[in-house]
């Protein structure tokens, strides 16, 4: 799993899961959605802070699946997160966009723009095999509006 949701400062009922509908994709326990229309599909780098709702898979599921198990991103989530390189210390608190449903692209640089929805916290692991730990943040809000 490259997301992993490690804790949460507000518990919630049990797993706070529910299914929620699909259509023709394949998705992989820990992979990222939103909504699209009147299914989840999965999120991509283009995803910024103005998605209404970020919802992770509990589950997996197949194309034939019309439902997938999922529980809602809050900005009170932690998570543990793949990355596309190495991570360092220069990351730490800044906001980085997705490469893709599972993978965080931490390029060493803010990404001030709206794609920049994940906040690196802390780092965790081996020199080549780190991985970082963070929130989404701003979710559901525009941040042009004045």
């Amino acid at each position: 799993m490259a997301i992993k949701r490690i804790g949460s400062v507000v518990p919630g009922p049990e797993d706070g899961s529910i299914n929620l509908p699909i259509s023709s994709i394949t998705v992989v326990k820990g992979d990222l959605l939103v909504p699209s229309g009147n299914v989840l599909i999965l999120a991509t780098a283009a995803l910024g802070v103005t998605t209404s709702s970020l919802w992770q898979a509990v589950e997996s599921a197949t194309t034939a699946d019309t439902e997938v198990k999922v529980r809602i991103v809050t900005l009170w989530d932690l998570f543990e997160v793949d990355t596309t390189a190495d991570t360092a210390t220069s990351q730490i608190l800044e906001r980085m966009i997705l490469t893709d449903e599972h993978t965080i692209n931490n390029s060493s640089t803010d990404v001030a723009a709206d794609e920049g929805i994940f906040e690196c916290l802390a780092m965790k692991g081996a020199v080549g095999d780190r991985k970082l730990i963070g929130r989404f943040i701003a979710l559901g809000q525009d941040a042009d509006v004045s």
